[in-house]
């Protein structure tokens, strides 16, 4: 997708998160049809060629979902194909019987995170996809949440510069979206609360 020069070298850790506008309930959901839909392949390719150790993939929950045909399926059809693409050993330890010809032997562990489970004052759900490397030792446990002492107020400045405020039009366009998102409503919240995602 982009020319860039790829270490030979693999690397201990690939961390890598495309972007999430094509995938996200708040945007338009284009997908591939988004230039920034495929991105994902600028990192497989990486992935590909060095083959790191390990490598962590995080984006919006939306991505489970996106473009899903089959109401019964588990997941749409984007985040099934990431997931051929990157489980050539296993996933969430269920071995990979007939892998995808061009899938990497990685051993894939994925599960959606909480901001909020995990010290952060905001209620922002992940996606988050590990890569195990098939000649490494594979065993993986997402972390345990715990409990959230954090308030806005505790992570808030009270001088903020003006730059930082959303302008009005950037508002309306949340407006106009948020049927998409938080059960059709935009929430403003207090300081003793924890933010919703924008």
């Amino acid at each position: 997708v982009y020319d860039r020069e790829i270490p030979k070298e693999s690397l201990d850790i690939y961390v890598t998160s495309p972007p999430c506008q094509a995938f996200s309930m708040a945007g338009k959901r284009m997908g591939k049809e988004d230039k920034r839909g495929i991105l994902f392949f600028n990192s497989l390719e990486f992935i590909e060629k060095n083959k790191p150790r390990f490598f962590i993939f995080e984006n919006v929950k939306g991505l489970l979902s996106h473009d899903k045909q089959d109401k019964k399926a588990e997941f749409g059809r984007t985040f099934q194909e990431w997931i051929n693409h990157l489980a050539g050993k296993s996933v969430n330890r269920v071995h990979t019987f007939f892998p995808c010809e061009d899938s990497v032997p990685y051993h894939i562990y994925y599960e959606v995170l909480n901001a909020k489970h995990f010290g952060v004052p905001q209620n922002r759900e992940r996606i988050f996809i590990i890569g195990i490397r098939d000649d490494t030792d594979n065993e993986f446990k997402f972390p345990k949440p715990f409990h959230l002492v954090k308030r806005l107020k505790d992570v808030l400045e009270s001088e903020v510069d003006e730059k930082y405020f959303l302008s009005d039009k950037m508002l309306n366009y949340f407006d106009s979206r948020a049927s998409n998102f938080n059960n059709g409503n935009i929430n403003f919240k207090d300081e003793e609360s924890v933010a919703s995602t924008i």
